[in-house]
């Protein structure tokens, strides 16, 4: 009788603390239609957000949530403790966490949880520049309509996701700093991409991706492994003024249009095995650490576009196009 007592006092405990998880989250996988303003006023009630095979109508603008922190004149910071997820859901109107109102005054979003907009649909422009992300970030497989920015967007945990990502605009991650490991492997850039000055604190995965048009990775810091393995780049792509302290591969990747890496620092290994350059490519005013790039079955089209000036590597020694053009 007392192990029967027991057994029922087991399950009634654990259908309350079910009850209670239901209670204080925001799960629908059936939703069809939802309005943007009723996730905002579920986030005001600190409700975790679950949508799936959904469209999200409106404006999705989470600096419009009322509790507003001042962090320094005329900035203030919107702190969200939910998580948040969108499966397979459209966005039919602009997402935003930053904005400017009239009088100057600048907000931002920084998201505690996870955020997760997994093989989403964003049919206007996204914007989360200047978002501080606490936990985990996975944009993988979703489609950038219009314009995205992420410009200045801080990544903290340790794994951050926008694999098989496909931007079809301009697409902004200047500024950005990531603590964690970061994937855009297979991502495709359709727009002119931005990634000056960013930051990378853990591994930077851009293996397998496409850049359509212009794209810029000046002046970044690349901290732990930076991988281009197998990627295209279809029109200019300029890494001036960057540091690479770790690895940095360009194994198999295929450069189609003018290629600068003017007074980059090579801290590590450089591997650009089987690279195919097609137009010009620049290196001057760079150093390389580790000693001479490797190189094997490298294949450059235009021998008269390979320049090479005042580059070293190991003790000093000058690197000139002989080293790779033998």
């Amino acid at each position: 009788m007392k192990k029967i007592f027991l057994l029922l006092l087991i399950l009634s405990n654990s259908f309350l603390i079910i009850a209670g998880c239901t209670n204080s989250s925001n799960t629908n996988e059936n939703a069809t239609t939802v309005d943007a303003s009723s996730i905002i006023k579920d986030l005001e009630k600190g409700k975790d957000i679950y949508y799936k095979n959904a469209t999200i109508n409106g404006n999705l603008d989470f600096t419009s949530l009322k509790k507003k922190t001042i962090e320094s004149s005329d900035n203030y910071r919107i702190y969200i403790n939910s998580s948040i997820t969108f499966d397979n859901c459209t966005f039919t109107g602009n997402v935003s966490c930053f904005k400017t109102d009239d009088k100057k005054a600048k907000y931002f979003v920084r998201f505690n949880k996870s955020v997760n907009f997994l093989n989403c649909k964003f049919k206007e422009e996204v914007l989360f520049n200047e978002a501080i992300f606490d936990g985990i970030v996975n944009f993988s497989q979703s489609i950038f309509d219009k314009k995205a920015g992420f410009e200045g967007a801080y990544f903290k945990n340790k794994d951050n996701y926008f694999s098989s990502t496909f931007f079809k605009d301009e697409a902004k991650f200047h500024r950005i700093v990531s603590l964690g490991n970061i994937n855009f492997m297979r991502a495709v850039f359709e727009g002119i991409t931005y990634f000056q000055n960013a930051v990378f604190h853990g591994i930077a995965q851009f293996s397998a991706s496409n850049f359509k048009k212009y794209v810029e990775f000046t002046s970044i810091s690349a901290m732990r492994d930076f991988n281009l393995n197998q990627s295209i780049f279809k029109d200019k792509a300029i890494f001036n003024n960057s540091v690479f302290h770790e690895k940095a591969q360009f194994n198999n990747a295929v450069f189609a249009g003018y290629t600068s890496f003017e007074k980059v620092v090579f801290m590590g290994l450089v591997q650009m095995n089987e690279l195919v350059s097609q137009k010009d490519m620049i290196i001057t005013e760079s150093t390389f650490l580790m000693g001479i790039p490797e190189t094997d079955k490298i294949k450059i089209e235009n021998p008269e576009g390979l320049k090479i000036t005042n580059s070293f590597y190991s003790t000093n020694k000058e690197f000139t196009k002989t080293e790779i053009i033998k």
